[in-house]
């Protein structure tokens, strides 16, 4: 546990948009998960027709995705490297935030560590 807590902020933070970025790079524009095909498809109509198609997503990754196929088009390995950007930043945000509820400098650290590497595991591995 020490030892976890002796790893600098940086480091986990490398780690996390490394681990969301190999994968990104590793899946490029193949779709892999079930909900992939109806939310890159709403995206996809948002960006060019300006609604969310026919399918029933809820706007705001669609939304996400779509400023990017807007800009190059339908290449998904794209906003999913926007993707990565955003979950890393969203990491430093929940080690900050508990850092800061709970007046611990350890327990921001360990939930930085946490969210930089449990939720790669659960949803970018399938």
């Amino acid at each position: 546990m020490r030892r976890l807590l002796a790893v600098p902020e940086w480091a986990w933070l490398a780690l996390a948009l490394s681990l969301r970025w190999a994968f990104a790079l590793k899946v490029g524009s193949r779709m892999i998960q079930v909900d992939e095909h109806s939310m890159s498809s709403a995206a996809w109509s948002l960006a060019t027709e300006g609604n969310l198609g026919p399918d029933h997503v809820l706007p705001v990754a669609a939304s996400f995705f779509a400023c990017f196929y807007k800009v190059v088009g339908l290449v998904p390995v794209v906003p999913r490297l926007g993707q990565g950007l955003l979950t890393t930043w969203t990491t430093w945000a929940i080690g900050r935030f508990t850092r800061e509820t709970t007046g611990s400098e350890n327990a921001g650290k360990l939930a930085l560590a946490v969210s930089a590497v449990y939720p790669f595991f659960v949803y970018y591995s399938s």
